[in-house]
């Protein structure tokens, strides 16, 4: 297995508290092998000292950092490809997902990895357009999207990405450069809220850094309701995305899946209990 490092950005409010605490500590808790890894949570600006020392507690290094791009918070997760620790993959995740079990085996230190998302805000003329635009050729690729029926290109998810460290730098420098040459576009201006994925695609083409999609059970999305063909109900995630579906008790909200829901409700036994009931 290669030598992992685990870490995520968040922001110093009780909702970023709540989700840094609790993908650490299922990480913890269910992570099988990755227990061990080596995990980060990094704070913009500031970190409440009670969320910092809980962190602590459970093995995870606290950072603080600045805000990547001004107006733009999404980009803040740029901030996990500029820290300087010894790894071999590093595993970038939005604050928001909790992990079910160990998926250690689903890492390669050999390609980019991350999702085919639930949607694109893009269709493939629009794609054609925005990589002529900046004089790429476009990925000849094409992935099925979890939600609308149609097909995207190599256009990816970016809350679960895992990233080798030889294509680190360039990656950032290169993702970095795409963000906000986008954020100039009116033309996007409507699906702003994607912008750091969308030059996550354009980044990987321009670099030509080998990528590979993780299976859906790797970034499983509870927010909308996933294609049937996908069989939702059969699948056993590793990790689950709640985005915003949360109790006003702090429990994940249910999905709907019968596997994923078995998660939801040792994972919520253990939030609100601290034990498991499997």
């Amino acid at each position: 297995m290669p030598k992992i490092l685990i870490s995520c950005v968040g922001e110093n409010t009780d909702k970023f508290n709540f989700r840094v605490l609790t993908l650490f500590k299922t990480l913890k808790k269910y992570g099988g092998k990755l227990v061990e890894a080596k995990s980060i949570a990094n704070f913009v600006q500031s970190v409440d000292p009670h969320v910092e020392k809980e962190l602590q507690n459970i093995g995870v290094k606290v950072n603080i950092v600045e805000p990547f791009i001004q107006g733009y918070p999404y980009a803040n997760k740029l901030r996990m490809l500029e820290m300087k620790e010894e790894y071999d993959v590093l595993l970038a995740l939005d604050c928001d997902l909790v992990v079910a079990k160990d998926f250690s085996s689903e890492i390669s230190s050999n390609f980019i990895q991350a999702c085919t998302p639930y949607m694109d805000p893009l269709t493939i003329e629009e794609w054609e357009n925005l990589f002529s635009h900046f004089n790429l050729k476009l990925p000849s690729e094409r992935y099925e999207l979890l939600g609308p029926n149609r097909e995207t290109i190599s256009y990816f998810n970016s809350g679960v990405v895992a990233i080798p460290k030889i294509y680190n730098d360039k990656l950032l420098t290169s993702w970095e450069k795409y963000i906000h040459a986008l954020l100039k576009l009116d033309s996007l201006s409507k699906v702003r809220t994607f912008t750091d994925q969308i030059a996550l695609s354009l980044a990987l083409a321009d670099e030509g850094i080998p990528n590979k999609t993780f299976p859906i059970e790797m970034n499983f999305p509870i927010h909308n309701r996933i294609q049937s063909k996908f069989n939702p109900d059969k699948i056993d995630p590793y990790i689950i995305h709640y985005h915003n579906r949360v109790t006003k008790k702090n429990l994940i909200k249910k999905s709907g899946n019968k596997k994923t829901d078995k998660h939801i409700k040792k994972i919520n036994s253990y939030i609100n209990n601290g034990e498991s009931k499997d």
